[in-house]
Formats: structure tokens, sequence, C-alpha cells
């Protein structure tokens, strides 16, 4: 399950129509569709019942949703929680050089073991 697609299972659900879900999302209506499907397929339930007038939520989707607005709201609060980065004027960040171990690992060849695994320098 993907952030993306509980945000669109959460907009379907509000709005109870694809294609305005798929307008205040800024994306195709077919896209919606697809999220919403790979979501049912996932859980194996089925979350909306549709009809040729819209769609309602079916009695997992009530539950899921339930879940999907507090992990929403989470992923919200954490977000908003974060102190925005410092921005920094000395450049780009150069990393420090990686050490690399002294000695190699090796089962066969060794001058010292450690448990079945032999070093060797």
């Amino acid at each position: 399950m993907e952030m993306s697609q509980m945000r669109t299972f959460h907009t379907v659900a509000e709005t109870l129509n694809f294609t305005r879900a798929a307008e205040r999302l800024h994306i195709n209506q077919s896209a919606v569709s697809h999220q919403i499907k790979a979501l049912e397929t996932e859980l194996g339930e089925p979350l909306f019942i549709r009809a040729k007038r819209g769609v309602t939520l079916s009695h997992a989707g009530r539950i899921a949703l339930e879940y999907v607005k507090r992990i929403l709201g989470e992923s919200e609060a954490c977000a908003n929680g974060l102190p925005a980065p410092k921005p920094s004027f000395e450049g780009p960040s150069v990393r420090p050089p990686q050490r690399r171990p002294s000695f190699t690992c090796s089962r066969r060849f060794s001058s010292r073991s450690c448990g079945d695994t032999r070093l060797s320098n």
C-alpha cells in the first residue's frame, strides 16, 4: 500500500466520484481507477460499490478509510513536526573518504580465524 494510493482512496471516499477525485488530485480518471483497483486487489476486498450514478463505500472501504485517515494524519504531522532543512552556503557537501578494513575475509586462507570466517592481513 503506497501513500499515493491512500491519498487517492481518501479523495474518492470524500467525493464519492472518480472523476472529481481525479480533478482534485490533478491526475486523470484512469490513474485513479488503476490506483483504487490495485489497492482493492492488495487488500482482497472491494472498497467501493460502483453504481451508474457514482460510488459508495463498501463495508471494507469504511473500515479502511478510518485507517487511511489516521495514517495520512500521522504522515502530515510528521512532516509538519520536522524542522526545515538549514540552507548551506558553503557549497556542495563533500563526504569524507570511507576507511576500508585492513583485513580481508576468506574461508580458505587465513592467519587468524573468527567463528567460521577466517581473517587474513
